[in-house]
């Protein structure tokens, strides 16, 4: 990455977040905010924790859609088998490991329990666990649980995001190992501009979104500029 091209990108960002639109993310860090205080696998009743941890006032589209429902499917696996979810969670949380291995593992274990719930309601709806599309909603849970090292991964959003900065090496296939990676460089940049800092916390109401060091403005950063790419993307 070139640091000529970070520093337009940043300042160019920097005016994005002082303008009406940046208020239309905000609602992502309400959710994280919730999940700091609800997140506890020793919580007696996980499916409802679980639920209460992912939520927000403003939309459910992160994780219900048409098409696409992973936290419904993951109160289901929690329903059937909560003691298995909650080894799931405690493997993909813990930092000890490599995280790729975390993601996979935790994706493969879905696949199983999916397998499971096929055989048991053969005329089900859904037929997917949605945790197979392409990281998103794995990565989602690591951002929650751990803000400043985890973003939201975003596949188009990221290619995008190294093409804008000069990137030398484009990723064929997702890698959302080098994106955290790549997340965590470019927070450590973004925190020694203080006024972009500024208008980020100015978007932020204290009583209810996160407001501690947070890569989700690295995935807020990745999907504006994508918009500067391709008007009229869809927004995860």
């Amino acid at each position: 990455m070139q640091l000529a091209k970070i520093a337009l990108m940043l300042e160019a960002f920097e005016t994005y977040l002082s303008g009406k639109e940046a208020h239309e993310q905000i609602f992502i860090w309400e959710t994280q905010q919730r999940f700091q205080e609800y997140w506890d696998l020793e919580a007696p009743d996980l499916a409802q924790m679980y639920q209460q941890a992912l939520e927000n006032t403003v939309t459910r589209r992160l994780w219900s859609a048409e098409h696409y429902a992973p936290k419904l499917m993951m109160t289901e696996f929690i329903t059937s088998d909560g003691a298995f979810v909650r080894q799931l969670f405690l493997d993909l949380f813990n930092e000890s490991k490599a995280v790729e291995g975390r993601m996979g593992r935790f994706i493969y274990h879905c696949d199983q329990l999916m397998e499971r719930y096929r055989e048991q309601y053969k005329k089900a709806v859904h037929t997917s666990h949605y945790h197979d599309d392409n990281y998103f909603m794995v990565s989602l849970y690591l951002s929650m649980r751990y803000p400043s090292l985890y973003a939201p991964y975003h596949h188009e959003g990221f290619i995008q995001l190294l093409k804008t900065l000069g990137a030398k090496e484009i990723p064929v296939v997702c890698d959302p190992d080098r994106y955290f990676k790549v997340a965590r460089t470019l927070y450590n940049m973004m925190k020694k501009e203080k006024s972009l800092l500024a208008r980020h916390q100015a978007r932020l109401n204290p009583a209810l979104h996160y407001s501690g060091e947070s890569l989700l403005l690295i995935y807020d950063c990745c999907l504006w500029n994508l918009r500067q790419a391709s008007p009229g993307v869809n927004r995860q």
